[in-house]
């Protein structure tokens, strides 16, 4: 008797990215990755992440990705070197100029503002803090 096996899918589809383009803010991708990392955190499975052919959009999330792991563990980061390694493994990726000078807006935005979002129940709190740094 064969045992049944099932897998859990959690899909998250970022739709105000068009095709050989950027979202129009940085911070909109920064905001994808904390869920998508918040998500890692609850299953083992690994992260797939995959737009319509696979290049452009995908290499530019997963050279975001990987230069703010880089930034938090190294302090220091190479996206043309990470750009290169990219293209190696699979040619185009991250497909125009647009989508390679959005990796460094994203990092800046990260490295000048760090984390920007908060949630509804520790608002108040960091309301107060920022008050007393006033």
């Amino acid at each position: 008797k064969e045992k049944a096996t099932g897998r859990e899918v959690t899909h998250i589809q970022f739709t105000s990215w068009p095709d050989h383009g950027v979202p129009e803010d940085p911070h909109l991708l920064l905001k994808l990755r904390r869920r998508v990392n918040a998500f890692s955190n609850f299953f083992s499975g690994p992260i797939v992440v995959h737009c319509s052919a696979g290049v452009g959009r995908t290499g530019t999330y997963i050279g975001i990705d990987a230069m703010l792991e880089g930034l938090e563990a190294e302090n220091k980061v190479d996206v043309y070197g990470y750009v290169v390694k990219l293209r190696r493994q699979r040619c185009l990726m991250v497909q125009v100029e647009a989508q390679y000078i959005l990796i460094h807006q994203a990092l800046v935005e990260y490295n000048q503002f760090g984390e920007t979002e908060v949630n509804l129940s520790e608002l108040h709190p960091y309301l107060h803090n920022m008050k007393k740094r006033d």
